[in-house]
């Protein structure tokens, strides 16, 4: 995650230099990643099973540049770092008297329509965006000591890269002379394959180039 992170500030800093002119920002961010899942399958070889309810919060953090075009539209790219939830329990016993712990690791990249209003002559927007997510999840069990008897499978096709729709509202205030400073609140929604959903609470800070 570390060096998913690394390189999507790389990525960022390439293009703020590579499209620095009128209309394009850039920004960083950090607030509450909430995980949901209704149904987990844990399927172990020896044919038992059972399902599980996670819903964990875990601070996310998210890089973002975009380009607006006038005061009502902007497109925008992220990528968002759910980090890792606190595992949870499956309930089955490993052969040794630990319990079977799971959990799930997350990151997405997104591109998104983002209609605005400007209110107070520029001074404040609030904006909602609709996207498409590439999210990358990975569903992984341990048992300690690690033994044979671990889930080998559980729903393999939930585990990879899924593309997925996403969501939501916010509200930016624009700061300075030339009102370049940036500070947004916003709350978006992605439905997920690994969970159910992910929620995402949080704020950012930003530049936007050019007058």
């Amino acid at each position: 995650m570390t060096r998913k992170l690394i390189s999507g500030v790389a990525l960022m800093l390439l293009a703020s230099s590579a499209f620095a002119q009128q209309g394009f920002y850039i920004g960083i961010g950090g607030g509450a990643g909430e995980v949901t899942t209704k149904d987990i399958l844990v399927e172990l070889p020896s044919g038992a099973t059972t399902r599980q309810v996670l819903d964990t919060s875990e601070t996310s953090y998210k890089l973002l540049a975009g380009y607006r075009f006038g005061k009502y539209f902007a497109i925008e790219g992220t990528y968002q770092d759910f980090q890792d939830p606190d595992p949870f329990g499956t309930g089955i016993d490993d052969g040794n008297g630990s319990e079977i712990l799971g959990n799930i690791e997350s990151s997405a990249l997104q591109i998104a329509a983002v209609p605005s209003l400007s209110l107070a002559d520029g001074a404040f927007d609030i904006f909602g965006r609709l996207g498409v997510s590439v999210v990358d999840e990975k569903l992984r069990f341990t048992a300690t000591p690690p033994v044979a008897a671990v889930p080998q499978e559980i729903n393999s096709n939930r585990d990879g890269s899924n593309t997925l729709l996403s969501y939501g509202l916010g509200a930016q205030l624009n700061l300075g002379q030339r009102k370049n400073f940036l500070i947004r609140a916003e709350w978006e929604q992605t439905q997920s394959e690994v969970a159910d959903r992910y929620d995402y609470i949080g704020l950012s800070i930003g530049f936007k180039f050019g007058g």
